[in-house]
């Protein structure tokens, strides 16, 4: 009698425990990655806040330069934090990502595109030429209406590309603008893995 007691017991508790909800659900977590491709490769991309604009989610993020030597080379750097289901708006929002400092436009959002990294490769490699050939006035003119077609069709793969993946890249001067916008902004605290939770802080002054 008492093992069938026993056993009863176990098995209410069994099914008390499967009815619960799991800690890990009930502090379900949503991430967020940005990814840039800076210059070189001494730079790296930190995630600074998460703001709730309107009807829209704004991942503040910044690359900057690390130490004075890096290769020269285009370099993906990326940074990820997650923030509590419960932290965020029952609605799903558009999500934005805001990334000032140093950063080539239109590798926002993975690997630099390749049309748009050969293109760039070819402007460049076209301004080296120019600065050390010797052109006649009218060879010149037509070097630099091709230069400028070039540079014409390089900005418009960039602007679709960043616009394709919600990219949206801050100016030093665009910067206090943003300060000002994230002041009345919802702060949605975030971390960073192993680190505790954090409120999103405002944009820096410079």
């Amino acid at each position: 009698m008492r093992a069938h007691l026993i056993q009863q017991t176990i098995l209410v508790m069994l099914m008390v425990a499967a009815a619960m909800p799991k800690a890990a659900a009930a502090e379900s977590e949503k991430q967020f990655k940005v990814s840039a491709t800076a210059p070189a490769t001494n730079y790296k991309l930190s995630i600074s806040g998460v703001y709730q604009v309107k009807k829209e989610i704004w991942v503040i993020s910044r690359v900057e330069q690390v130490g004075d030597f890096g290769g020269q080379a285009l370099t993906l750097v990326s940074d990820a934090v997650s923030v509590k289901i419960g932290d965020l708006p029952g609605e799903d929002l558009k999500v934005i990502h805001k990334i000032s400092g140093r950063v080539i436009k239109g590798g926002g959002a993975g690997a630099i595109n390749p049309e748009i990294q050969k293109l760039g490769k070819r402007i460049a490699e076209m301004k080296r030429f120019a600065s050390v050939a010797r052109f006649t006035p009218e060879g010149y003119r037509e070097f630099q209406s091709k230069l400028a077609g070039l540079e014409k069709q390089l900005a418009k793969l960039q602007a679709g590309e960043d616009k394709k993946n919600n990219v949206d890249y801050i100016s030093r001067a665009g910067e206090k603008q943003l300060e000002k916008m994230l002041a009345d902004a919802k702060k949605i605290p975030f971390k960073r893995s192993g680190k505790k939770t954090v409120t999103a802080p405002p944009v820096k002054k410079r």
